[in-house]
């Protein structure tokens, strides 16, 4: 029988490998809302000289832009292998997990900022999640989750 985690392992590295792998530029005119917010709230809280974690890395475009925006530190976790393979390169550590029941192997207190696009809704009990995130943010740290409603793809939480 196969467990929840190598479905949803399998799910995403199916979903991966069909997407080429590219360089992604944020300042398009094809740049859309969404993105845009989520840039807008990383300028604002300054990404420059800071330690940044992107769980659900997926296809690494977020690690990108923190890369960009000249980001000290940047720490990935997913599940996938297809997301290891285009994210551990421009990672300083990659780590590959549940994130509904494996411990984040990083230290407490050591991210400034912690992104999760479209993670939360594919968690069953999130419980764990969020406190493992809540351990790895310093205090006065930026926690950003973004998720799709589930009434409609159109609407952000």
């Amino acid at each position: 029988m196969i467990t929840r985690s190598d479905f949803i392992k399998e799910k995403f590295d199916t979903r991966f490998s069909k997407n080429p792998r590219k360089k992604y530029k944020f300042k398009s005119k094809r740049t859309g809302y969404r993105d845009m917010g989520i840039m807008r709230t990383l300028d604002n809280y300054g990404i420059e000289g800071k330690k940044c974690l992107d769980i659900g890395a997926g296809m690494g475009r977020w690690l990108q832009y923190m890369e960009s925006k000249k980001a000290t530190f940047l720490g990935a976790i997913d599940i996938s292998d297809e997301s290891f393979k285009r994210c551990a390169p421009i990672c300083n550590k990659f780590q590959q997990a549940d994130i509904e029941t494996d411990r984040f192997d990083f230290e407490s207190d050591f991210f400034d900022v912690v992104l999760a696009t479209e993670v939360i809704e594919h968690v069953f009990n999130p419980q764990h999640f969020i406190s493992e995130t809540y351990r790895v943010i310093k205090n006065n740290g930026l926690i950003s989750l973004l998720s799709r409603y589930k009434s409609n793809s159109n609407n952000w939480l």
